[in-house]
């Protein structure tokens, strides 16, 4: 399986402000999708719940 730079040309940037309430007790990660449309990034917790709204780039 190829990575997500190998599916396309060039660099993809994703820049963008999220915010969201973490709980101390709780872990999250920084998680996204690439495709040949558009590329976005947002934050999960532990259990894959999306907790920050998504920040979207168009790919062109």
């Amino acid at each position: 399986m190829a990575d997500g730079q190998t599916l396309v040309s060039g660099n993809i940037l994703v820049s963008g402000n999220v915010s969201f309430a973490p709980i101390a007790s709780d872990t999250y990660k920084v998680t996204g999708e690439l495709n040949k449309y558009s590329s976005s990034v947002w934050v999960e917790d532990s259990k894959g719940n999306i907790v920050s709204e998504k920040i979207v780039a168009k790919v062109y």
